[in-house]
């Protein structure tokens, strides 16, 4: 098993462009991303999905749930991720899909099963 970590913390006007750059650095070809329904239909997605359709990124977003996460909502959306080969994972938005992605990226990383 290999765990890795990011030591920067980046935030700011032009952040999410920034971080397909960031991204591509790190040999991401495929970003899970996950965020609550209210950013996933605001727009303010729309600069992420555009830096990364310019770096080669291919993004397969989330947005369906609400509340915290449940063991078979967290099965359902690592299976997405696993069939899209996803090897990054990104969190955007409130607590849950803050704790979503980072159980996502565990499991994605251990490759093991949900439970």
């Amino acid at each position: 098993m290999e765990v890795s970590s990011f030591p920067a913390l980046v935030a700011g006007p032009g952040t999410l462009t920034r971080a397909a750059s960031f991204f591509k650095d790190n040999n991401v070809s495929n970003l899970f991303l996950l965020s609550d329904p209210f950013i996933e239909n605001s727009g303010l997605l729309d600069p992420l999905h555009k830096a990364c359709e310019n770096e080669n990124i291919t993004i397969t977003s989330f947005s369906d749930f609400s509340g915290e996460p449940k063991l078979e909502k967290m099965t359902q959306i690592i299976e997405i991720a696993r069939a899209n080969n996803c090897d990054g994972v990104l969190g955007v938005g409130g607590g849950s899909a803050l704790d979503m992605a980072k159980i996502v990226s565990i499991t994605l990383v251990a490759d093991r099963p949900a439970d």
